[in-house]
């Protein structure tokens, strides 16, 4: 089982599961609150799906390009599951992922051998006065 995270945007989480050709694909709309809400949401869907973290064998996640939060939570987490569970994970930049073919389409990305990197848009602005 292949577990897909993007939080790139940040007013949504997708998340989606991926068991031979067969793909469990959700979107929640999460107004800002991917933090507060990415774990309860991951939580939720695999309980529903009866499915347990070790089950889980690769980890793909949207790397960006994204605002500079929204997209380290879901590396983040991404990077953390790897490396508790042991198994790989997978980086792509892909913009747009609407339908489960175009998440089959990143069962073909090779693993990487250390963590992966999230890539923004542009330089973050936390230290700009507002």
């Amino acid at each position: 089982m292949i577990l897909y995270i993007d939080t790139a945007n940040r007013e949504f989480i997708k998340l989606a599961l991926i068991k031979k050709q067969e793909v469990f694909l959700l979107e929640k709309n999460v107004e800002n609150k991917q933090s507060e809400n990415l774990l309860k949401f991951l939580d939720k869907f695999l309980r529903s799906k009866k499915v347990k973290l070790q089950n889980l064998k690769r980890i793909i996640v949207n790397t960006g390009p994204g605002s500079f939060t929204s997209v380290r939570i879901g590396v983040v987490l991404a990077n953390t599951l790897s490396f508790a569970l042991k198994i790989p994970v997978v980086g792509t930049s892909q913009k747009e992922i609407k339908t489960k073919d175009d998440i089959l389409k990143l069962l073909d990305l090779k693993p990487s051998r250390e963590f992966v990197k999230p890539f923004y848009y542009k330089e973050p602005n936390i230290t700009q006065k507002k």
